[in-house]
């Protein structure tokens, strides 16, 4: 049974080892790169509750395993930016994603924001699909004025909601 829960501290250390090892294992992205891009998850009660925003877990109740994440941050007033999707590989196509992508949407409706950005390495060409299904467009890096850093190889997408 796959169980979806709001971040809790005591998932610090579990979230931060999945996030980062599937990072490692998924982006075209240098050591150096991938700590940098990857601070954030040293207090993500700061960085993300604190910032009218939250994370969400995919727990296998089984195992007490983290097969999944999804955070929402507020960037200004009525904007906000998705941040740490991830589904373990070989939990991917049971909605698992769609789960917590519909906890997320639910969360930044009722937190009144407006439009949702994200950045998404180039290489992850399943997770474009699932964006494009969804609603979500790319936006030119350059004519965006959005507080986001966007690492080389990667997509900025918008989502109105």
């Amino acid at each position: 049974m796959i169980a979806f829960l709001q971040y809790d501290k005591k998932y610090q250390e579990k979230t931060f080892e999945f996030i980062y090892k599937t990072m490692s294992e998924e982006l075209i992205v240098d050591k150096e790169t991938l700590n940098k891009i990857t601070k954030d998850l040293e207090d993500i009660e700061k960085n993300y509750i604190e910032k009218n925003g939250n994370m969400w877990l995919a727990i296998n109740e089984e195992t007490n395993e983290i097969i999944g994440t999804i955070a929402l941050t507020e960037i200004e007033k009525g904007v906000a930016e998705l941040r740490r999707f991830y589904v373990k590989k070989e939990y991917r196509s049971r909605k698992i994603g769609y789960s917590l992508y519909t906890i997320l949407k639910k969360q930044a409706v009722e937190k009144g924001f407006t439009e949702i950005y994200l950045v998404s390495g180039k290489e992850l060409k399943k997770a474009h699909e699932f964006y494009q299904r969804n609603g979500w467009k790319i936006v030119s890096n350059s004519k965006e004025k959005i507080n986001i850093y966007i690492r080389d190889n990667a997509y900025l997408y918008k989502k109105v909601v």
